[in-house]
Formats: structure tokens, sequence, C-alpha cells
């Protein structure tokens, strides 16, 4: 092989590769338009997309991907790219969250009815409790192969869910605050997962491997366990309002493993132990929880 040869596949290899591509908005609020970004062109998969603050705000309705991003807010009140149907982004890799640089500012992935998929998802830490940074979730549908990450408190980082739409989680969920509404959070993975420290409304626990249930968690509607899931409620009581076994509505009253003293004993879908779980024993009024604190207020009605 030629030199020349070598070098211009050596060019076309290269190129987009590692580029980093910024929405510029110049024409519209349209991701796929060309003259929107900084490179001439929408982003290719090979692409590291940085989306600043600008007057046009990126909506994505067609299929986006691109290999990282970043949605940054520096000297600006608020930024917000929004997924809608039949709108999907694919990234690759990670997508992180700045927070804002200035008071009462708020950085948003809003999900409306569109779908999101990403290696992770991580938020930043603001300086103070005013500054924001959010995953709005309506309809649609987040799939992580990694962990969603808010590395603020629950007052700087939150998860939301405005609608009935569903998260899904490859490892874990940590920090911030999750307001549950009707979503669902559904920590998918083959292998072992610790479940984070929230309230939800529906929780999916499906995949395969061993699901570590951590101190006790309260669902507001349903626990559904897959085939091939095996359910560690470690030493704790836990609350659902109702439960599934692969697809099967399971009977109110106490559920755990041997050892538990639950009135129902299945060491099919559940690790042997003392914890126990509570199926239908109320529902929470409250829609939100800190990680790590808990704020049951019940209704039994």
């Amino acid at each position: 092989m030629s030199k020349k040869l070598l070098l211009i596949l050596v060019f076309v290899f290269n190129l987009g590769y590692g580029q980093t591509n910024t929405w510029t908005g110049t024409t519209s609020t349209a991701w796929e338009t060309d003259s929107n970004w900084s490179l001439g062109g929408a982003p290719l998969a090979t692409h590291d997309v940085v989306i600043p603050n600008v007057a046009n705000q990126p909506v994505i309705s067609t299929v986006a991907t691109c290999a990282t991003l970043i949605l940054d807010n520096a000297l600006a009140a608020g930024n917000t790219l929004t997924i809608n149907s039949p709108g999907s982004l694919t990234v690759t890799g990670a997508i992180v969250i700045s927070a804002p640089t200035l008071d009462t500012g708020h950085s948003i992935i809003d999900i409306g009815t569109g779908i999101l998929s990403a290696g992770s998802i991580n938020m930043a830490n603001g300086i103070n409790d005013t500054r924001h940074c959010s995953l709005h979730i309506g309809t649609g549908t987040v799939t992580t192969t990694g962990s969603v990450t808010m590395s603020g408190s629950a007052l700087r980082n939150d998860v939301t869910f405005s609608g009935a739409g569903t998260l899904n989680i490859g490892t874990t969920m940590s920090g911030g605050a999750l307001i549950a509404g009707t979503g669902l959070v559904n920590y998918d993975s083959f292998f072992a997962q610790n479940v984070g420290n929230y309230v939800y409304y529906n929780l999916g626990l499906s995949g395969g491997g061993t699901k570590n249930m951590g101190v006790g968690k309260i669902i507001n509607n349903e626990l559904s366990i897959a085939s091939g899931v095996v359910v560690d409620l470690g030493f704790f009581s836990h609350t659902a309002a109702k439960l599934s076994l692969d697809g099967i509505s399971a009977a109110t009253g106490s559920w755990g493993g041997a050892g538990s003293g639950a009135a129902n004993i299945d060491n099919v879908y559940f690790v042997s132990g003392s914890g126990i779980l509570n199926v239908g024993a109320g529902k929470l009024n409250g829609l939100g929880i800190s990680q790590g604190t808990l704020f049951p207020v019940f209704e039994t009605g």
C-alpha cells in the first residue's frame, strides 16, 4: 500500500471522529437543521455535542445520535434540550447536565413524548439551592446502560415524571430527588443491581440477577418482578400497593423468602432472610423523595 493511499484512508477514517459539534441555533430550534451547528451539519454518531445556552434551544423530533453530550448553562437563566415523538436521541457515551452559573437557573433535558438512550446521565451540583439540574420525563422513555448520578441534593438535582413515562436503569440511580408522578423506574440489568433509595410509583425489577433493595422502600403503586430476578429485601420492611410476579398479580399480605416469617414465602423471587415486603398496606401521599431520606405519609382509605 502506498503512503499516499494510506494517508487518504487515515483521513477518511478520522473524518468526523472525536470532533466537537456545538449547537448555535442560528436558524431555528430544529436539531436536524445543518445551519444550527458549528460544523455545518447535524451531529454524527462520532461527534461530541455541546449545547450552550442560546436563544434557540434545541428540539429533537427526528432520529438523532452522537457520542457524548454536554448541556451547558453558563451565564444564563435556563437551558433545555427537548425530545418529542417521533424524535429519539442515542448517546453512546455520557450525558452531562451542567449546573447553571447564575442563581434561579435551570438546566433541563425534557423527554416529553420522545426517546432517549445513553451510556450514563450525570447531573452537576450547583453552588447553591437556586441552581437546578433536571431530567424531565412525560410519557416518553429514557434508557441508560450505566447509571443516573445526581451529584447534588434534592433541591439541586431531580428526575421528575409528569406522566406515565419510563426510566430504564442499567446500574443504579443515586443522589438528588425522584418526583415519581405516575412513572415507572425499571432496573433492567442482567446482573446484580442496587435499587436507589427513593419513593417510587411503579418500580420494575427485570433482566436478571439479584436486585438489592437496601433500606425500606415505598412503592405507591406496583412492584413488578420479572422471571429470572431474585430480590434481596435485606433486613428491612418494604411497602407496595400491588405486586406482580412475572406479570401475574400476587396476593396482598406480607411476602419474603425463607426465614422472613412472611405470610407468603417465595424462594424463587426472594432471597432467604428477615426482610419483608408488605403488599396492599396503604398508599403514600407524597410524590417525591430525597436520596437516603424517606418521608412516609400513608392514606389507608
